[in-house]
């Protein structure tokens, strides 16, 4: 029974190393989020070309975000439980994406792309 109990300790606490910020996240555009309400801004802007996201649940359910450029799926990251934060990369072009974050009934942010690449 002791060997049960050490053994999940030790995956839960790999669990939460994994799903917590790194150093690679200071780099990244963050994006923080709340399941329920959604982005917590309404418009983000990035360059063209590829771009690393730290997408951050600020809330108690596990959420998503999403990048979806009409109504395609263009990046994603899920499963980003309560108080974490997951990084990603996507290769964006010049645009407007709309963003879903946290769930599919939270209020849609946008997402514009400018520059000259």
């Amino acid at each position: 029974m002791k060997k049960i109990l050490i053994l999940a300790m030790i995956l839960s606490s790999v669990f939460l190393v994994s799903c917590s910020k790194n150093e690679d996240d200071k780099d990244a555009m963050k994006i923080s989020f709340n399941a329920e309400k959604g982005c917590s801004k309404k418009t983000y802007t990035v360059e063209p070309g590829k771009t690393k996201f730290s997408a951050v649940n600020t809330g108690s359910d596990v959420g998503e975000l999403e990048i979806l450029e009409g109504k395609r799926v263009k990046a994603e990251v899920e499963n980003i439980i309560g108080d974490t934060s997951k990084t990603f990369t996507s290769d964006l072009k010049i645009g407007t994406y709309n963003l879903i974050c946290g769930s599919d009934d939270a209020p849609r942010s946008k997402l514009i792309v400018v520059g000259t690449k």
